[in-house]
């Protein structure tokens, strides 16, 4: 598979989306925490 000029195997491709998966899930969980955060601020 070509990503960025590279030649990458499955795995490494797997493994790049794995972790953006995981930094969005974390994005996701920090703007949870914050809207959580505002609410009991009321």
């Amino acid at each position: 598979m070509d990503v960025e000029g590279e030649e990458r195997s499955d795995l490494e491709v797997d493994e790049h989306d794995s972790m953006d998966d995981l930094i969005r899930d974390r994005f996701r969980l920090n703007a949870i925490s914050i809207a959580e955060a505002e609410v009991l601020k009321i």
